[in-house]
């Protein structure tokens, strides 16, 4: 079960440097350059003109308000058009459609903007994880003045909960998490290795921040978190954010 509406209020926020990201698997990452796997209006042809934009050329604003990209949108009783288990890489999960087969993502779709107005920055907040994720573009230079994007997100959330958790942070998270519901999904991850050395390598890494899921690895979407509730949610133990904040919302398969 997720968190009380009381435990929320008090999240910890522990820094990425006390952790130890596990090594992604060549297929884990989403390269600028990667050709569309599909064509493109079969997907977008229906999304208002806002959402098929570029980044733009000069520096963003901070958004009030920011509409998220359909894709992601979480919508009460039906969830997300995106079907993704979190515990897989992006690339693998499949967009849905009405009167289409569910489609993989394409390159114009992970190059549009999270949010409409575009923003440098957003965070994303989950009543599961006792963390503020904070997601910007790369900070290689390579997008001057970028806005973030569908493939940012995407990539970041699957980056972040491949992120290991030291035994230091897992005690310090026990206030709010079951901490034996954890260990017991992290092994259950683990045994569903099929190859003894690759999941005796893994059980070898710990707990992952996704294991702090549970069962509930089905992504359903993103919801804007109001400024009151921000500010409501904020103490001494959470993160200050900058640009608007998101709540993740998961499920059970």
């Amino acid at each position: 079960m997720p968190p009380t509406t009381s435990s929320v209020q008090h999240r910890v926020h522990f820094l990425d440097a006390f952790l130890t990201p596990s090594p992604a698997p060549a297929t884990s990452t989403l390269p600028p350059s990667v050709e569309p796997l599909i064509p493109s209006s079969s997907l977008l042809s229906s999304l208002p003109p806002k959402y098929r934009i570029n980044s733009p050329s000069r520096p963003l604003k901070r958004p009030s308000g920011a509409q998220i990209h359909p894709v992601l949108t979480y919508t009460p009783g039906f969830g997300a058009l995106l079907s993704w288990d979190l515990r897989l890489s992006p690339e693998q999960a499949l967009v849905r459609s009405s009167s289409l087969a569910p489609t993989p993502l394409s390159a114009q779709l992970l190059s549009s903007p999270a949010c409409t107005p575009p923003t440098p920055a957003l965070a994303i907040q989950c009543s599961y994880l006792p963390w503020t994720l904070s997601v910007t573009p790369p900070a290689d230079g390579s997008r001057a003045h970028a806005a973030v994007t569908v493939g940012d997100v995407l990539s970041a959330l699957y980056r972040i909960l491949r992120l290991g958790v030291a035994s230091a942070e897992l005690d310090e998270a026990r206030p709010w998490v079951d901490v034996q519901r954890v260990r017991a999904t992290c092994e259950a991850r683990c045994a569903a290795v099929a190859h003894a050395g690759l999941r005796e390598a893994e059980r070898a890494k710990g707990v992952k921040r996704v294991d702090f899921l549970g069962d509930a690895r089905m992504f359903r979407g993103f919801s804007v978190v109001s400024a009151s509730d921000v500010k409501g949610r904020r103490s001494k133990r959470t993160a200050l954010v900058d640009g608007p904040v998101w709540q993740l919302h998961v499920k059970r398969p």
